[in-house]
Parts: structure tokens; sequence; C-alpha cells
């Protein structure tokens, strides 16, 4: 009897049947998942004339090593999830190193350097492929031709700015950075935050943004329309914040570290980094993927059940006819039904189709015969 799904083995020797037929046994077991509804009555109907114990117990024994198998897989996977080491793939004769990519980062390189009667191993750093001057001057003017539409933020355009702009200081697309000036910095300053004290009426305020890119910079002007701050309650928390952190990391440049504030606005804050944890998210969506696993060979029996059903509907006339055909040929009904039987199993032991109907009608001239 075969109840592995496509791909899982079935369980490996007695010994570890064994040990999950024990936990198939288990009362807690049997009241949780063996005796869901439905269950026994389905493997009854698709296993006609056999063990129902026999059977009942092969199908858990399988389902759970389907989940020990995935489970160990997910458990494995956590386990890894700290551990890092480098593959040595060996050494080879190279005429150049690979470039990273633009805007991939530098790649430090360990190579073999061999003379005629010495060698020695050095460490390379190679560098990020860069922009030409023309590619760069491109990219200034793609980037000048969408900023107004990026720095208005939530306003619609910078014909009415109501609320703080966005005024960005970095296009990670081509690893461009920007400096912003404020022609008018107590209405409207660097960082894009509209003054708190009250504006009264509009006030026109010149913004430029210096561009630049390796050695290569570009100016880019823009007017922005300010009215009076239009905000909530966090927005203008975040606002603040920015402005904080802008004049923190002003102040120290030349750090080795970014000292960032205690207090913004007069409000103790704390800092946090995101933490990413791909490996247990990984491992998590396997543990996943193993309950599921166990949950689904329930639904797929029950499906089965659901095809046998439909069999036996569709079996149904044929056997009345040929009943009828034999019976008018003077054959009792117990011959038959046995010959209806006999014929089926000569087909089957020819690779026929496994028919439901006509299992139960054999399971019945057997059962017949034995008294």
């Amino acid at each position: 009897m075969s109840w592995s799904i496509r791909g899982i083995p079935n369980v490996p020797g007695d010994r570890m049947r064994r040990s999950l037929g024990k936990v198939y046994r288990r009362t807690w077991y049997r009241r949780l998942f063996a005796e869901r509804k439905g269950i026994p009555n389905a493997l009854a109907c698709l296993h006609p004339g056999e063990r129902m114990d026999a059977v009942e117990e092969e199908y858990h024994i399988n389902k759970l090593w389907n989940l020990l198998l995935a489970g160990t897989a997910a458990i494995t996977v956590l386990a890894g999830t700290g551990i890092g080491f480098i593959l040595d793939p060996g050494e080879r004769t190279v005429t150049g190193l690979d470039r990273p990519g633009y805007l991939e980062g530098d790649r430090r390189q360990t190579i073999l350097v061999q003379g005629t009667e010495d060698e020695g191993k050095i460490t390379v750093t190679v560098s990020e492929r860069k922009y030409t001057y023309e590619e760069t001057q491109q990219h200034f003017e793609e980037v000048a031709g969408q900023l107004g539409r990026v720095i208005a933020g939530e306003n619609a355009s910078l014909d009415r700015v109501e609320y703080p702009l966005n005024l960005v200081r970095e296009w990670p697309v081509y690893g461009i950075t920007l400096e912003w000036y404020s022609g008018t910095p107590e209405v409207l300053d660097s960082t894009g935050k509209i003054a708190d004290d009250h504006l009264e009426g509009s006030c026109l305020v010149e913004l430029k943004a210096t561009l630049r890119y390796e050695e290569y910079e570009s100016i880019y002007r823009c007017t922005a329309n300010v009215y009076p701050p239009k905000r909530d309650r966090e927005s203008l928390f975040l606002a603040q914040a920015e402005a904080s952190l802008s004049e923190a990391q002003d102040a120290s440049k030349t750090m080795e570290e970014m000292n960032l504030p205690s207090e913004i606005a007069g409000e103790q804050v704390r800092y946090y980094i995101p933490q990413e944890q791909p490996g247990l998210l990984l491992g998590g969506m396997l543990l996943l993927v193993a309950v599921l696993l166990y949950f689904w060979k329930d639904e797929k029996l029950m499906e089965q059940a659901k095809r046998r059903d439909a069999q036996l509907l569709a079996d149904y006339p044929a056997i009345v006819s040929r009943l009828t055909v034999l019976l008018g040929a003077g054959m009792s009904a117990s011959n038959a039904l046995a010959k209806i039987a006999g014929d089926y199993l000569d087909r089957r032991k020819q690779g026929g189709p496994k028919r439901y109907a006509y299992e139960e009608i054999a399971v019945a001239i057997r059962e017949i015969n034995s008294g």
C-alpha cells in the first residue's frame, strides 16, 4: 500500500514505522487528528474489504512521516540562519577581475600572485563600475525632469505648498546625491519643513539643489508658493525628527559615529534599527508548509472519497444493464454478480482501472463464498 506524496518517499524501515506508530496510537493524537470527522469513513469507502485499523494506521504513519520530513527541512534552515561560510571553488588562472555593476558597491577579492620563483596572496579592492560623463549628464536631465513632481510630496504641485516638501537627498537609481538650499529658510528650510510660526498669506520661495555624482555636478532650481502649513501631529513630529537628524548629521560629519539627538521638540525619543531575518522567515514558511501538508492529506482523501461517489453513480447503470442481461440468460442473482466481479478482476489483472462499484461486488461475493 502506498500513501506517499509524489517526490516524498514512504517510511523507510520498521524501526521508524514503529516509532511513528506509537505516536499514532497515543490517545491525544487519535482524539485530535485520527478521529477527525469523515476521515475513517472516507478510508473505508476507498479500501473496501481491507482491515480498517491497518488502513488507518498506515495512512496516519505516512502523514506523520511527511510532516517529519518537511519539519526537519524547516528546522535545518532555521538552525543554519546564523551560520555563514565561504565555499572555495579552487584556484584558477585569471587575466582580469569582474568589476561589480553600477551601484553594486566595491568588492574585495583575494588573488594569488605567482612569479617565476616567488608568489603570495594579496587582497584587491575592485570598485564598482562608474557612469561616464555623457551618461551622468543624461541622468541629471532625467532627474531634473522628475524632481518637481517628487518633491511636491503631499501637495498637488509646487504652486500651492501647504504640507512639508519631500526634498530627497539621493536618487538611488543612478547614485545621485542632492543638496538643497532655500532662498527663504525662515519660511521653508532646506529639509522641506514649513516654518511653525504663523505665515500670513503665501510666500514664493526659491529652491536650489546641487545634484552630484562622483566629480560631476548639476544645478536644479525651482520656485515653491508656500502657504500656512497643514499637518497632523504625526507628520509634524516626523518633520521635526528629520530636521533634528539632519542637524545631527551636519554636526558629526567628521566623527566616526553620528550622534542621534535624545530629544526632539522637547520630547524624549529612542531609536531602533529594524532587523531582517530572511532565514527565520524561510524557516517559518517551511514549518507552515509542514503543517499544511499534514492537513492537505486529509483534504486529498476527502476529494478521493467524492470522486469514488461520483464513480459509483456513473457505473451503476452499466452494472444494472449487465445484471439484467445475465439474469435474462437464466443465471441466478449470485452467479450473475460473481460473473460481473470475475470479469472485473480479470480486467484488473491486465492493468485495468480500479472501479469502486465492482470492488464492492467482489467483496460481497468473497464474503458469500466464505460463508
